[in-house]
């Protein structure tokens, strides 16, 4: 009975460590050739690894409660299987996290491939002067000022929103209805 039932608890081992781990289940890694591809699917949340982590860390915690408590019935039992849900569920934790950071550098990657580096570039500055017509004779042409331009605020912050962008024509009439200002925009 002992070699037997030895035998079946090595195959539930063996089982329950190829088989067990929400990470090795659910998350999923960047393709190898994510490089050439365009779009590609991977897991890049950090959910799965975290429950693993929970559970080995809980596995732990009743391991080492069983350890500290001389009453408990078949305790190294349950010093074993909880050492070894640790194990798993840590070495899963491990893994989701590894291919959660590997999805999200080939998606960083990506965007900066496919989207121009992944930031908007900025719009050009608007001309300091403007150049007139070529005068007669082969002068150069004189520059004109450009019109002098004020700042005016372009959001508007208040406790219950945050910045909330303003047309010019709402800011000048705060006390002015929807409509109102409809029509006063329109004109």
């Amino acid at each position: 009975m002992g070699v037997m039932r030895a035998g079946l608890i090595g195959a539930l081992i063996i089982t329950v460590s190829l088989q067990s781990g929400c990470s090795f289940l659910f998350v999923k890694g960047p393709p190898e050739n994510h490089a050439q591809m365009a779009v590609f699917d991977c897991s890049d949340s950090n959910a799965w690894p975290v429950i693993d982590a929970i559970w080995a860390g809980l596995n732990g915690i009743g391991a080492a409660s069983a350890a500290g408590d001389d009453k408990t019935q078949n305790r190294g039992q349950i010093i074993g299987v909880g050492l070894a849900w640790l194990a798993v569920s840590g070495i899963s934790a491990i893994y989701g996290f590894s291919k959660v950071s590997q999805c999200k550098d080939a998606k960083q990657q990506r965007d900066e491939q496919h989207l121009g580096g992944g930031a908007a570039t900025p719009p050009p500055a608007p001309p300091s002067g403007r150049s007139a017509p070529a005068a007669p004779g082969g002068a150069p042409p004189a520059a004109t000022p450009a019109p002098a331009i004020t700042p005016v605020p372009t959001t508007s912050v208040s406790p219950s929103r945050s910045h909330v962008p303003l047309h010019p024509a709402v800011r000048s009439s705060p006390s002015r209805s929807l409509a109102m200002r409809r029509a006063f925009v329109a004109d």
